[in-house]
Order: structure tokens, then sequence, then C-alpha cells
């Protein structure tokens, strides 16, 4: 039986080890070190695609997800203050009922949690007894706890930084961009029942995203220039409920509350390279990108989706050929949306071109149905999907 160690006990954590289990892994699941204090006291909201529901029905936490509370959502609409039309990301273009659900972290967690403490391939160990981790020369690692030693461990897989420090070869190159954004994240009561559209608004170096989480409920992520989500973020509400109003009301009706307010700093970065020996970069430990699009945690989670690919590929051999076609999948598809995003975002936020060129632009991209259709593809997984599992979910209606 292999060994493994994953560093993270977050979403791709636990998602990895419940999907390496299958394949009769040991699993030894690191908590993290990093401060849990902020999830106890907010919790986040996740766009989810359809590659990750794919995964997460793959490891029996979908229903339970469900159980707990979903929002689904068939269409995007993406407009520029400036003028011009409605760009329409819709899932009948490509012949699927929605394009993604609205989940709370929390449901996601808890889900994965119950599966974890269920599944006897899975070990937890307190982060704070790992006294060393050493590398052999063949690839194996032994792991140092305070009472114990784990030899012959295959694969160390981060999901995280919380124990770099002692960890072997661990400093990788990486590309890095400061948005130079903050983000003010917030959820907001309406007047009128929610839609199962999402929303995103380009205004004044500004993005404003909508993701409908109730019946009533939006989910919004306001990033825009330090000063600017500085300032609104210390607007008493009736003060911040009055601007929303006047930028949103037309869309989503009329705000009345708000709560749970957090800000955050914007920065993205995509490592060179997925592997070090036979330690695997996942997820935040490999990638982040601006929250416009809302791919960060999908992007994580089609990461697993590729190690599985790999995994079975190579017949469950822990190699060098199976780590560099794997980090060949996960560069293929992960540079592309870094590159991709970070392009939009300066394009739509940092004053590169006159502001009717943007109009233009929009208008002219809203009829490519082709080029969009292929985006709306990529932006749900399901292309990737396509091309590795012949699985009825892969195609549309399932």
């Amino acid at each position: 039986m292999k060994k493994t160690l994953i560093v993270g006990d977050g979403i791709v954590g636990m998602l990895a080890a419940l999907s390496l289990s299958a394949y009769n892994h040991e699993i030894y699941l690191v908590n993290s070190k990093l401060d849990k204090s902020l999830k106890k006291s907010f919790d986040r909201f996740f766009s989810v695609n359809l590659l990750s529901k794919y995964m997460l029905m793959k490891c029996g936490s979908w229903d339970d997800i469900c159980d707990q509370g979903i929002r689904e959502y068939s269409s995007i609409v993406t407009w520029d203050d400036a003028g011009g039309d409605d760009v329409i990301f819709d899932s009948s273009s490509i012949s699927y009922d929605c394009l993604g659900y609205v989940i709370s972290e929390s449901s996601i967690l808890d889900s994965l949690k119950r599966k974890v403490e269920t599944n006897k391939f899975i070990c937890k160990i307190d982060s704070q007894n790992i006294t060393r981790i050493s590398q052999r020369n063949n690839n194996l690692f032994d792991i140092n706890l305070k009472k114990k030693i784990l030899k012959n461990v295959e694969l160390i897989i981060k999901t995280n930084s919380s124990i770099d420090d002692i960890l072997p070869a661990t400093k990788q190159k990486k590309k890095e961009i400061d948005y130079n954004h903050d983000a003010l994240v917030l959820n907001i009561n309406v007047d009128k029942e929610v839609s199962n559209i999402a929303y995103q608004k380009f205004s004044n170096n500004q993005i404003q995203g909508l993701l409908p989480i109730s019946d009533n409920q939006y989910n919004l992520i306001w990033s825009g220039e330090k000063n600017i989500i500085k300032d609104v973020s210390g607007f008493h509400d009736t003060e911040l409920i009055k601007v929303l109003n006047n930028s949103l009301a037309s869309r989503i009706g009329n705000i009345r509350k708000i709560k749970n307010k957090l800000i955050f700093p914007l920065k993205g970065f995509h490592l060179n390279s997925y592997y070090q020996g036979h330690i695997v970069s996942l997820g935040g430990a490999a990638h982040s990108v601006h929250p416009m699009a809302g791919l960060g945690l999908n992007m994580g989670l089609q990461d697993i989706f590729l190690l599985m690919k790999n995994i079975e590929l190579h017949k469950n051999t822990i190699n060098k050929k199976f780590l560099s076609s794997f980090e060949y999948d996960c560069m293929k598809l992960n540079n592309r949306t870094y590159n991709t995003i970070n392009f939009l975002k300066s394009f739509y936020t940092d004053d590169i071109c006159p502001q009717k060129f943007k109009v233009l632009s929009l208008k002219i991209f809203n009829n490519m149905g082709f080029i969009k259709n292929k985006i709306i593809e990529h932006a749900t997984g399901i292309n990737t999907l396509k091309k590795n599992s012949k699985e009825k979910y892969s195609y549309a209606n399932n």
C-alpha cells in the first residue's frame, strides 16, 4: 500500500485524500497551522463548476452538500457601465441545464470532513506533531513525529504552505502579479426574488460580481483600487446600501440589508513547476487568480481530477513519467486560465485603452457564438471532462 502525506485539510486537501484513498493509498492528512478563526466568523461562498461537481459526486459528498443547501445558476450577465450590450453566457448554448452552483464553504467542508472521518485509509495528523521530514536518495520520505516515524512515504502533496519550513526543496519559482486591487465581500438582501442569474459589472476600474445564494440574497465580491475599496468599506451600512442601489438596483432590485463584510488584498501567482522530486503542489499551493471569474477553487479541484487521471493512466506508479504527465496537463490548462484572467482584469480596469474600445470589444465578442461557447466549456470544466472521461455526466443534460 502506497503512503501519501497531504499537507492541508481544507477542501482541496480533503478531496485529494478521498480521491487517492480509492486507489488504496494510505493517506496521512496534515491539518493546517493557518489561523482558522476567520472561517468561524465569516462563511464564504464558492461558485462550483460542472467539473467540480463531478469530483464531489465521485467522492460521495454531492448529495450531502445539496441537502445543506445550494443555489444553481444557468446564466451569467456581464456589462460595462459605460454602455453597450449585455454579454450573456447561458447554459443552453452548450446544452446543459446550468453553468454552476453557489455553495457555502462550510457546507463543502462539513461534508468532506464526515467522509474523511469514516474513511479507513485516511489518518489525520496534527501539524504540530511533525518534527522533521527527510528525503532519501530513492525519493522516499521519512516523516518524524513526536512519538513515531512514518517510513517509506512515496508522495507528498502540498495544498498550502503551512509546513514549508520543514519540507525539503520547497523553494519554487513562480510567476507573480499584484492586481493592485482589494476585494470587499459581503452578503446583500434584496426586495425581490432572486433569479438563477449571476451578474458581473465593470465600471470605473472596478468589478462587481454577484452570485445568488438564496431566494432574496446575493453574495457580492466588489474588487477595485485599494483606495476605493478602503473608502467604501468605511461607509455606514445605510450609506453603502445607497451606493450599491445606485449601481445595481436596476438589475437585482433594491438592497435592504448588508451582512458579513470582509476585505482582502488581491494578488496572483502560478508556479513554474507542479512538482519537485516527489513533492506535488495542488490548488492554493500552486496558483491564485483574481476572483472575477470565480475559478480559484475550481482550478484546485481540476488539479485533483488531473492527478487522478494520471494515477490511473500510469497504473498507480509514482515516478518521473507520472509526475511529468500530471504537470503537463495542469500547466496546459492553468496557464491559459491564469493568463486570460490577468489580461481581462488589466483590459477592463487598468485604463490601458479608451472606454469606447472596451464597450466595442464586448459588442464584438457578444456576436462570436463559437468562441463564447468554447469559453463556457473551459470555465465549466466540461472540455476537460469530455477529453478525459467517457462517463455520461460529461455530456449534455446529465
